[in-house]
């Protein structure tokens, strides 16, 4: 495949992308991997939607809004990751969960070995995000599912 060519198919409620994957795909696709694997509903927004579909710039941040969730879930979700990523606004699981997410500001996350690109993670807070976590649309890219 042509390194700048993407193909991209509509079916039903997925997006299909056959594309040549940069370093921000590759890392959404393994923390998306870690939120699915915890049965966490979570969508994509912002800056990295336009790098998705072939915008070749990078981004320091990628927005993901989350369900609401309880403690006991994120702290699962806390506990998976915190070998290989670090939470920039705090090191204890609990204040992370009641100061920030509960309060509805993004827990800011990001891989220990590389720090950028910094996961934003904020759970739903209106209307307009339930919307958007319901009638999300799932990326398939390669053989992976985002």
């Amino acid at each position: 495949m042509n390194q700048n060519k993407i193909i991209i198919e509509f079916k039903d409620n997925e997006i299909i992308l056959d594309k040549k994957l940069s370093i921000n795909d590759e890392q959404v696709l393994d923390f998306s991997g870690i939120l699915a694997k915890n049965n966490i509903r979570y969508v994509l927004f912002s800056r990295y939607i336009p790098i998705l579909f072939g915008n070749n710039e990078t981004s320091e941040n990628i927005d993901i809004l989350i369900q609401n969730i309880s403690f006991e879930k994120f702290l699962k979700l806390w506990l998976e990751i915190e070998n290989a990523y670090e939470c920039k606004n705090t090191e204890d699981p609990i204040d992370a969960y009641n100061a920030y997410l509960k309060n509805h500001h993004v827990v800011r996350i990001a891989k220990k070995e590389y720090q950028i690109p910094e996961f934003r993670i904020k759970i739903i807070k209106n209307e307009m995000d339930r919307f958007t976590l319901k009638y999300r649309k799932k990326v398939i890219l390669g053989e992976r599912n985002m």
